[in-house]
């Protein structure tokens, strides 16, 4: 096989023995086509070590070192790959280690924060009988929306893609579809999440006159099409503003504020990297990271000779 050939057999190895995702396929399959074109490969058996140092220093002046991580695990694994089928014999990135890198801690809110931003999501008794339909059912949705974020610890895209007959009411758990790979897992949901679910299920019923089970979407724009990732944006700003929260609070804050205050009250690392759908603890250890800094700034604030 050609080294094109062979870079389309390990997209089939991604996609259905690793089950990755379709975009990760793609971006992984650039990267090789790029060093492939820049050597003019017709066989993987001509890469040598000098090839795979000299493209790294072809990379270095355009990627940052988190960026070049990324691409040496892109290509360790796929030379791994061709190990295995024989296709080379000695692999030329085995020993390239990436250069280690200070991963920038994500943006939390404090859960005095979540708790105001959350209780700013209500309809005023005044207004019940005389705000517009449309209103009140955004409200309603709204709160749903922000409430389910936050309790299971979603990403964006998962929520976006519930369906109704995704929610378990009586387990208090929901049937998350990835939003890496085509996997399933289930998610427990705290009460307030329930409640909001519920409270914003009859305000469904009514606006769009029909039942909210099956296969339809939990949540919908005013068009009564599934809600675009990109408009969740929206209605975080929306509320975020009125609650008078100072910091940038995007879609994924809520999952990193959720994970940061389970292992802040006590759960094992293992458990929050089941519950995130992460494939690696690695990913998940950056939240330790966020711990440690609030840690220290109590620790600064609290002890007298600090």
């Amino acid at each position: 096989m050609t080294a094109l050939e062979w870079i389309t057999k390990y997209d089939e190895h991604l996609t259905l023995t690793k089950g990755r995702a379709l975009n990760t396929v793609r971006a992984y399959r650039v990267d090789l086509e790029l060093m492939q074109r820049f050597f003019n490969l017709a066989d993987w058996k001509d890469f040598t070590e000098e090839n795979a140092t000299e493209y790294l220093r072809h990379l270095k002046s355009s990627y940052t070192d988190s960026g070049m991580a990324r691409k040496i695990y892109v290509y360790r694994g796929f030379f791994k790959f061709l190990r295995k089928r024989n296709v080379i014999t000695l692999d030329p990135w085995e020993e390239v280690e990436p250069k280690r890198y200070d991963r920038k801690l994500p943006v939390v809110l404090t859960v005095q924060e979540m708790n105001r931003l959350l209780s700013t999501i209500r309809v005023e008794v005044r207004a019940l009988a005389g705000v517009p339909n449309e209103e009140t059912f955004l409200t309603f949705r709204d709160r749903a929306i922000l409430e389910t974020l936050y309790a299971g610890a979603l990403r964006v895209s998962e929520v976006c893609n519930l369906n109704w007959d995704d929610i378990d009411f009586a387990k208090r758990e929901l049937r998350v579809l990835h939003g890496k790979g085509n996997k399933h897992r289930l998610v427990p949901l705290g009460q307030y999440a329930i409640d909001a679910l519920l409270k914003y299920r009859p305000h469904f019923e009514e606006k769009w006159k029909r039942k909210a089970e099956g296969q339809t979407a939990v949540f919908l724009s005013m068009r009564d099409r599934r809600i675009l990732t990109r408009s969740i944006p929206r209605v975080i700003n929306r509320w975020v503003t009125r609650a008078g929260i100072k910091k940038h609070i995007h879609p994924h804050v809520f999952r990193h504020s959720a994970a940061t205050h389970l292992l802040e009250n006590g759960m094992d690392i293992r458990v929050i990297q089941q519950l995130l759908g992460h494939a690696s603890i690695m990913t998940t250890e950056i939240y330790a990271k966020v711990g440690t800094r609030k840690l220290k700034s109590e620790y600064a604030n609290a002890h007298p000779r600090a």
